[in-house]
């Protein structure tokens, strides 16, 4: 089953996840930047693992996160097509989407630095470009930051991967 709309990425999650957590007191906003670099290679948006990933973002449950960003490191396949795509679909959405596009390739270090410098919540995630995160990921993320309130913690999630392509 090739899951093509939010509502298939949460049950997909759901089913393989099933914990359901309480609201911490003090959770921190978190955002993500997602740096990406020929990462859609099929035309069609919900083929791509790219698409898989923002999706999984976007449809976070008891979500902390403010903003997803997309930043397109100069692709030269279908990633341009398929982050205008996403944009449309996900303009009004409670959680903020942005896709920055730059004209040439500079690498992972670039589209983090660029994607820092346009975040404005305490926590900025850098997740993969083809990752399929559970439904809970943005609030484990940010209750472990709110409890131990430390500038010098750091993180390693094991992510859904589906490696299809």
């Amino acid at each position: 089953m090739r899951p093509t709309r939010i509502e298939d990425f949460s049950a997909i999650s759901g089913m393989l996840f099933s914990y359901t957590p309480h609201s911490p007191v003090n959770s921190m906003k978190i955002e993500f930047v997602v740096t990406t670099y020929n990462r859609c290679p099929f035309d069609f948006v919900d083929d791509n693992p790219l698409a898989w990933c923002v999706h999984s973002l976007m449809a976070q449950r008891d979500c902390r996160i403010e903003k997803v960003a997309v930043v397109n490191d100069g692709s030269s396949d279908y990633t341009r097509r398929v982050l205008e795509d996403l944009e449309r679909r996900y303009a009004g959405h409670p959680i903020a989407f942005e896709c920055i596009h730059k004209r040439k390739r500079e690498g992972l270090s670039a589209g983090k630095a660029l994607g820092i410098a346009n975040a404005s919540a305490p926590l900025i995630g850098f997740p993969d470009d083809d990752v399929i995160f559970p439904p809970y990921f943005s609030w484990a993320v940010s209750a472990v930051y709110s409890e131990y309130e430390r500038e010098d913690l750091g993180a390693v999630s094991l992510p859904l991967y589906i490696r299809s392509l």
